[in-house]
């Protein structure tokens, strides 16, 4: 460090937990002296296994007389001590200081302890300073845990419940609960928007009516004035006569007081009027404030009620949205189960034919059966079991084996070379596969009755040599390559 002066006080932190002082102290005025003071001073901590709690400049300039004091607060016996490191300003001869909290509880246990194996030399190890932003992390991780060990929830898991959602019924249901709340609402608004117009128009009629009863009072106050006039002015007139014919002068005159003329009377019922005018304007005005003032408070429950209403109409159209969503793919997999149902129906009636035009059979149904078989198309096969349908005029066989039932389809051909006769033998389809036989034949009868040729086989048909399959979901013929 050249000139500079670097001294360390010290008492015994790495025995005891007793009074200590920790000062670093230099001389110069280098701007990048206090850098290497400071990592000096860390050094040194390093070397007693101490843990830097916190560092900061106190910024106190001090005079060169102040070098070698010792400026320490008192240790803490709780295991905390308070240092200051004496720093260079700009100033030559000017000193500043930068504090350190140092805690030097388990010294001993920290000397005799090393650092574990295998840590990452990044990782900040015990005794050496934190950072401002690495303590300002830990205090917000610390107040952090402390928040969550008292609510005793872990803020940041999320619940393994799922929310039941709701049926479409009791959403629908609720949506028009809510609507019929906010029609009332609305009505109700109405009826006292009403009631306010109507109150408006009787305090008017009020206002008029008293108007009318002051002009009568008014009137009736101008006649009686009047005539008190025309009183006075004939007694003035008597008074005046009596007088010029020699009555005695020094006598008291029996006038009365004279009565205010009718432009004083005019201005008084002026300024009546002025005055009831300038009342009844005031009142309207104060009705007019308070009727817009209720009038502002409507149409803010009016805004507030659109505002609801446009949020439940939103979350309906978000709830329509999610329930065609549903709704498709349940309908996915009602397709799936009733395919399933179909092909299990197939294996079932897989080996059963059904024949029409058999007759009444007496005895063993299933003998009679392979009986009818063996005379009517040469066919020998063994009829697990055997049952009248359709009131006894057809009959269901389950044939022992798919061999045996071939056989029969096979050979089914000869029922046509016996005229007069009605004889058939067909598969045992479920219900989709006989409308879809159904269909074929009707297109077939369309085909021969346009001159083609026309061959129906299961779920297909051939027209003039093509063969065409019947696609059941977009319900149309296609070629078969």
């Amino acid at each position: 460090m050249g000139n500079d002066v670097l001294t360390v006080f010290s008492g015994r932190p790495e025995l005891q937990n007793d009074e200590a002082a920790v000062t670093a102290t230099a001389a110069h005025t280098n701007n990048n002296h206090y850098e290497c003071i400071v990592k000096t001073f860390y050094m040194w901590i390093v070397k007693l296994k101490v843990r830097v709690l916190s560092s900061y400049p106190c910024r106190r300039p001090r005079t060169t007389h102040d070098r070698g004091t010792n400026a320490v607060n008192k240790f803490d016996k709780n295991s905390s001590h308070i240092g200051f490191l004496q720093f260079p300003l700009l100033q030559e001869g000017n000193y500043g200081e930068c504090g350190f909290r140092i805690d030097y509880s388990n010294n001993c246990e920290r000397q005799r302890s090393s650092p574990p194996a295998g840590k990452d030399s990044g990782q900040e190890r015990e005794g050496m300073p934190k950072s401002p932003k690495a303590r300002k992390e830990s205090s917000k991780r610390e107040r952090e845990e402390g928040r969550m060990s008292e609510e005793g929830l872990n803020s940041f898991r999320k619940s393994f419940r799922t929310e039941r959602s709701r049926s479409t019924g009791e959403e629908r249901n609720q949506s028009k609960e809510i609507e019929n709340k906010i029609g009332t609402v609305l009505r109700e608004i109405k009826e006292n928007m009403a009631g306010i117009v109507e109150e408006s128009r009787a305090r008017r009629k009020e206002l008029a009516a008293a108007r009318e009863k002051e002009g009568e009072q008014e009137r009736e106050h101008m006649l009686k004035s009047s005539e008190v006039r025309k009183e006075s002015s004939k007694r003035e007139r008597e008074e005046g006569r009596t007088s010029k014919e020699g009555k005695n002068p020094l006598r008291n005159s029996s006038r009365t007081r004279r009565s205010p003329n009718r432009s004083e009377e005019e201005n008084q019922s002026k300024e009546m009027d002025k005055e009831m005018k300038t009342t009844m304007i005031r009142e309207m005005r104060e009705e007019i404030k308070t009727l817009r003032k209720e009038l502002a408070a409507v149409r803010e429950e009016n805004g507030e009620l659109r505002k609801e209403l446009t949020t439940v109409r939103e979350e309906m159209r978000g709830r329509e949205e999610k329930g065609q969503l549903e709704k498709a793919d349940w309908m996915k997999r009602m397709e799936m189960i009733e395919e399933k149902m179909e092909l299990r129906e197939k294996k079932e009636r897989k080996n059963n034919v059904i024949i029409t035009g058999i007759g009444a059979i007496s005895g063993n149904i299933e003998r009679g059966v392979e009986e009818w078989l063996e005379r009517e198309i040469g066919v020998k096969v063994n009829v697990k079991k055997a049952f009248k349908i359709n009131q006894d005029k057809m009959m269901l066989a389950k044939i022992e084996s798919w061999k045996q039932k071939k056989n029969i389809m096979l050979s089914k051909s000869k029922l046509k070379e016996k005229k007069g006769e009605r004889m058939y033998i067909d598969d045992d389809l479920t219900k989709e596969e006989r409308e879809t036989q159904k269909k074929l034949r009707e297109l077939a009868r369309e085909e021969r009755d346009r001159g083609k040729r026309v061959k129906i086989g299961y779920r297909k048909i051939q027209i003039n040599g093509d063969w065409f399959r019947w696609d059941k979901r977009q319900e149309k013929l296609k070629k078969i390559c």
